[in-house]
């Protein structure tokens, strides 16, 4: 699995540069940073991204004097999904994940994500309404019959 980050020009919708990242790696304005961005706005050892213990990518924020935020939500902590936007002062960064097995696939965010034609077939659920005076409908399956039909 491949980590990019990209940092993006948000007034010329463009990308300026990207990274390629080996975890755990810390994102900030020191020389010694995996990821070096030379701005004021960014604290020297500003925040770093990980694999938890689930081996999901997550950032963890250093206590940094502007913060850290994923997608407008100022965190400490948090889990990031591909396409999800880090905000660190007034530098925005996009993370990209990349497989092995993906040629060529770019990750997209979530709101372009559509679940696929099997995933969002449902079936309607029954309501049944019932008062304090109207008994409960009796069934002559039992609970674990249902699944059959």
């Amino acid at each position: 699995m491949y980590y990019r980050v990209i940092r993006v020009d948000t007034a010329k919708g463009k990308d300026i540069e990207a990274w390629v990242v080996e975890l755990p790696a810390t994102i900030g304005r020191g020389s010694d940073a995996a990821i070096s961005i030379e701005q004021d706005c960014v604290s020297r050892s500003h925040c770093q991204l990980f694999l938890n213990a689930e081996g999901a990518l997550c950032v963890r924020d250093f206590g940094s004097t502007n913060g850290t935020y994923v997608n407008d939500s100022k965190v400490s902590h948090a889990e990031i999904m591909p396409g999800d936007i880090l905000q660190l002062g007034s530098v925005t960064l996009r993370v990209e994940f990349k497989s092995d097995t993906d040629h060529g696939v770019k990750s997209r965010p979530r709101s372009e994500l559509k679940p696929s034609a099997a995933l969002a077939v449902t079936q309607p659920l029954r309501t049944i309404r019932l008062s304090p005076e109207t008994p409960a409908p009796q069934t002559s399956r039992r609970w674990w019959q249902f699944w059959k039909n």
